[in-house]
């Protein structure tokens, strides 16, 4: 059984006792317990203090050292002449190490003087519930960071007996210390490292942490003092550095700026030459900092402590800087923007040399007619730019059992005239008519809980009842509806068929060849959803008056999604169902779902998040089209994805670059995020000042939500066409054009599909570490992108779906056969 930190934050006030440890390791004879020997790991720290320290004592030593508690409570005996109370402390990850477990608790003790009761030093120690939560927070705290005040203590309180004091903690702990300081520090990866000099087998803890006289030594009690030389960086020019960083630029104008944000900076200035004095002399220039010895701290808790365990600079993130999404000049960290100009992006190869358009229509023409010419399954994925031809290079065929699939109705219409034109005979399944009021509420009710054959069989009946009306008498919104459900009817005798993407996954219709205009990977091959965990709840709770059977189906189906860990993809369980009385269940109460819950039943990956939802996501096949010929005909596709999806035996053919006569010009110097459009700081808006001057007045796109505040800085932002809905626009075709915005998705989308493809996903890629400016090599290019940094193959299901949507966008203007200019704003190199 697990509970949540609020479920932790609730329990004592209700009376319920509780340990802070997790206990799964047997004991000496094979039992688990709570127990010391039993004990595995723990996350929650707990102290007790029934004397010497009142409640706002307590609180004044938390927030002067910033080691604040989740939880502080009274006890039972609480009153206001004796405060008895206890806290309790949470940190980033478990501990499974006694010697850690040890050494946090220990500091923790020392940090409040020793006024805790200290038999709670045991790990099988129980706590018992309480009056009232007096101070509730949600900080997390770290071994070192623990450390790190405990040491910053000793350090600015009694100057005279620190280093004895930091010895005698070290000795306790069985800890060894780099210089004067504990040897306790976080790697380059983000990992505790913690240098002790015994065994965690041989580790035993003293019997009290604060005492008289010495400490009890674990063996030898022996401190191994490692020195760390300190190198620094000389001759480097320290007047660029608040150029090139808004961040340091904001400490050296005098601006307040929060402990994380200042030991970033601190970790990049220490490094050079000068770069200490420089930070700290900065620190002067507010008033703020001389209280509660803000800069005695930071020298001593973080410039001196850091060059004592040898820190290299602090990388650059969203967590240590209140910039980093609008950062111009991103580089890994701070050092890395000396000498280097803003927005650079390094061309590090020479791609091969454009061929020309007609080359290219020769090479199209051929590629598309051997794959045509081809029997039985098959797979062809040709990638070839956006207007170089591929409708007519597929009207030109001889089409026999073919069908073709769209992205768009409309698309649909202007491809089924031109072949018609052409002499083939095609059926197009036409867009689906609006229905009376009620019956098109019925029908979006169905869709949106994912009973697509239920809605679709609405129609069916709907058509039926006008079947039996008189000629004259049905009208003309009744025909439409007629003849929709009349092409329906006759897909599956239909020698070719026209229909959109999001059909191909539910046809039964034999065809001996499918032709996919458009990459249909980041869309209907794979398709991702979400939906709230109440709507999971509500098949319980709505099958409560059923058989013992049902209801027991519907809490096992439930309780797989309810009680899955959250933030691990997990795929769902066979569970046995009546689906007549699940469908039954869900049309019955159609209201009670607000999300497509059938789509959630079918899913192969899901995971539940912290915020009350389950995203999941299906792998849609070709099961239907085993003895097909299958051509996918895309601008977009990535080799990388469609040969880790279907093998390598993909036949995929680039057309490669080809000669324009139109032109795209880049600008790299912003990103225009969805996040900095949202924010619009000052940075942003002077940027679209700037690309306002260049754009002037031509067609801009951008995105959707987007649209109105572009409008309002003067942009001519077209209405029809935005991120995500550009396929078969032509409208624009050989007009200027500008394209605003870099459009990342949701990181959980990419992870999802990466789990669709089978691609290892790591804890490191779903954490908000594993996503980080990074240096990346693509397209020729060498340029830092926020993005995956340890998963090449996340990296490219990212840029796949981002530059999808960019030469989409940029593709309306037809710039391959039309002399006109495509500007894009993006800091993703695309030309």
């Amino acid at each position: 059984m697990t509970i949540s930190i609020e479920e932790l934050k609730q329990a004592p006030t209700k009376g319920h006792a509780f340990s802070c440890g997790y206990f799964n390791t047997p004991d000496g004879n094979g039992d688990i317990r709570r127990a010391n020997e039993c004990w595995t790991s723990q996350q929650i720290f707990g102290l007790d203090f029934d004397y010497g320290i009142t409640l706002d004592e307590f609180n004044d030593i938390c927030h002067k050292h910033g080691i604040l508690p989740i939880l502080t409570y009274t006890t039972y005996s609480h009153t206001l002449e004796s405060h008895k109370f206890r806290a309790l402390f949470l940190l980033d990850k478990p501990v499974a190490d006694r010697r850690v477990r040890f050494m946090v608790y220990n500091a923790l003790v020392r940090l409040f003087n020793g006024k805790s009761d200290q038999q709670c030093k045991d790990e099988a120690r129980l706590f018992f519930g309480g009056l009232e939560n007096v101070f509730e927070s949600n900080i997390v705290l770290t071994p070192e960071g623990i450390v790190q005040a405990l040491v910053a203590k000793y350090r600015i309180e009694d100057v005279t007996n620190a280093s004895k004091f930091i010895k005698k903690f070290c000795q306790e702990c069985s800890l060894n210390m780099n210089g004067s300081f504990p040897a306790v520090r976080t790697n380059e990866i983000g990992e505790l490292e913690v240098d002790f000099n015994v065994s965690e087998e041989e580790f035993a803890p003293i019997k009290a942490p604060i005492g008289r006289g010495k400490p009890k030594l674990n063996l030898d009690g022996s401190i191994q003092k490692n020195k760390v030389v300190w190198q620094m960086r000389e001759k480097m020019d320290l007047d660029e550095i608040p150029e090139v960083c808004q961040l340091a630029e904001a400490h050296e104008s005098g601006e307040y700026l929060p402990y994380h944000s200042r030991y970033h900076l601190a970790l990049n200035y220490i490094q050079l030459e000068g770069g200490e004095t420089r930070f700290m002399e900065a620190m002067d220039l507010n008033s703020e900092y001389d209280q509660q010895n803000r800069k005695e701290e930071m020298k001593v808790r973080g410039i001196d402590y850091a060059k004592a365990q040898g820190y290299m600079p602090s990388n650059c993130s969203s967590d240590n800087c209140p910039f980093f999404e609008d950062c111009p000049n991103r580089r890994k960290n701070i050092l890395l923007k000396l000498g280097a100009k803003r927005g650079e992006i390094r061309k590090i190869e020479e791609l091969p040399k454009a061929i020309s358009l007609a080359n290219a229509e020769e090479a199209f023409d051929e590629a598309l007619n051997t794959a045509f010419a081809l029997t039985g399954h098959n797979i062809t994925v040709i990638k070839a730019a956006t207007g170089l031809g591929k409708t007519e290079g597929v009207t030109r065929l001889h089409h026999e059992k073919t069908m073709i699939a769209v992205p768009t109705h409309k698309l649909g219409r202007e491809f089924h005239e031109r072949l018609i034109d052409a002499g083939n005979d095609f059926l197009l399944i036409p867009e689906r008519p609006e229905l009376p009021t009620a019956k098109e509420k019925e029908y979006n009710d169905l869709q949106r809980v994912g009973m697509h054959s239920k809605a679709q069989a609405l129609i069916f009946n709907l058509s039926k009842e006008y079947m039996k009306l008189h000629v004259d008498n049905i009208t003309d919104e009744q025909q439409r509806i007629l003849d929709y459900s009349s092409a329906i009817q006759s897909m599956r005798h239909a020698d070719n068929l026209l229909v959109t993407h999001k059909r191909i996954f539910n046809m039964k219709a034999k065809v001996k060849t499918l032709i996919i205009d458009e990459d249909i990977m980041m869309t209907e091959l794979f398709e991702t959803g979400e939906i709230s965990t109440n709507d999971v709840g509500n098949l319980v709770a709505l099958s409560i008056t059923s058989d013992d059977s049902f209801k027991n189906q519907m809490q096992t189906l439930a309780n797989q999604f309810l009680t899955s860990e959250i933030g691990v993809y997990s795929k769902p369980k066979t569970v046995t169902v009546d689906t007549d009385k699940l469908e039954k269940l869900i049309q019955d109460n159609i209201d009670a779902f607000s999300g497509n819950i059938a789509g959630l039943l079918e899913c192969d990956y899901f995971v539940r998040t912290e915020q009350g939802a389950i995203q999941y996501g299906k792998r849609n096949d070709f099961s239907n089209f085993e003895d097909t010929n299958i051509i996918i005909l895309s601008a977009t596709a990535s080799e990388k994805l469609y040969k880790k999806a279907f093998g390598k035996h993909v036949n995929f053919v680039d057309i490669g670059a080809i000669q324009m006569e139109g032109k795209i010009v880049t600008h790299y110097d912003k990103s225009f995020s969805r996040n900095s459009l949202n924010k619009m700081d000052k940075g942003t808006v002077q940027a679209l000042k700037e690309a306002k001057e260049i754009v002037n007045e031509i067609n801009v796109i951008t995105y959707a939500k987007h649209k109105s505040k572009l409008k309002e800085l003067g942009f001519n932002v077209i209405d029809d066409c935005h991120f995500g809905a550009t396929s078969g626009i032509d409208k624009y075709k050989g007009k200027d054009l500008a394209v605003i915005g870099t459009p990342n998705m949701n990181p959980a989308q990419y992870i999802m599909t990466a789990k669709l493809l089978g691609i290892k996903v790591t804890a490191l890629d779903q954490s908000t570490s594993g996503i980080k400016y990074t240096l990346v090599e693509r397209n020729g290019y060498e340029f830092h992108y926020n993005t995956y940094s340890e998963n090449a193959m996340l990296q490219e299901i990212q840029f796949t779906f981002v530059e999808s949507e960019l030469l989409q966008a940029i593709g309306r203007a037809r710039a391959l056969r039309n002399r006109c200019t495509v500007h894009v704003f993006s800091n993703l190199p695309i030309a």
